[in-house]
């Protein structure tokens, strides 16, 4: 039987870091913060890194870390 290699699309994890940043609870901001680093050094690293926005929120402690990446 034979190892079967398993990848996932650089898109699906952007797809996946930008929902959480967008729906997590505002007392998570250090999880947010280590998403960003996270997807920001995969984009990085794969060149494809567009850059990013932030997020309009209410919550302006954590409004730094409220980033939609392209």
């Amino acid at each position: 039987m034979t190892k079967q290699k398993k990848t996932i699309e650089v898109s699906r994890i952007k797809e996946m870091v930008n929902h959480y940043l967008k729906h997590s609870s505002k007392y998570e901001y250090g999880e947010r913060l280590g998403e960003c680093f996270l997807l920001e050094a995969i984009l990085m690293e794969t060149g494809n890194y567009k850059g990013f926005r932030y997020i309009e929120t209410d919550d302006p402690e954590g409004a730094g870390t409220r980033r939609f990446y392209s």
